[in-house]
């Protein structure tokens, strides 16, 4: 994570610029089609629970198998940290892990299109010229999940 401060703005910039640039290098989407939305506003997304789904069209291969885990996992890193605006994608998409299928993939694939489109976002906190209250900034981190 990249924290940038400008103090001339009274700014503080955190963003994971090098980390999107290296997870799509890592999987060869660097050259990917950007798009503006991670998830496509008109699919019916319940037609995953369908049991009627035929196999061999919604089952992905071997290889796209291989790709899906990690990279819910890589995505998941991005939303803990700096990229909220990916949340309700990667959690919804997370929920089928276990047994994805092609429309997951292009599902996540649209993620990574859309992060290709906003690879050099992340949050931005600006001082605020009201004296009061005083601006307070405070965070925390449980990296050990509270077995510390």
């Amino acid at each position: 994570m990249h924290i940038v401060r400008y103090r001339s703005k009274g700014s503080l910039c955190l963003h994971q610029t090098k980390y999107a640039n290296e997870l799509l290098h890592a999987y060869g989407f660097e050259n990917i089609k950007p798009i503006s939305t991670p998830l496509a506003l008109k699919v019916r997304y319940e037609d995953d629970f369908d049991v009627t789904q035929s196999p061999s069209t919604s089952t992905p291969t071997p290889s796209v198998l291989a790709l899906v885990r990690p990279l819910l996992g890589k995505f998941r890193y991005l939303v803990s940290c700096t990229r909220t605006d990916l949340c309700f994608a990667i959690n919804y998409l997370s929920r089928f892990m276990h047994n994805p299928t092609l429309s997951h993939w292009h599902s996540l694939k649209r993620c990574i299109r859309y992060l290709q489109f906003t690879k050099y976002h992340g949050i931005c906190f600006q001082r605020s010229d009201v004296v009061h209250p005083p601006l307070q900034l405070l965070g925390w981190s449980d990296s050990d999940w509270g077995g510390g």
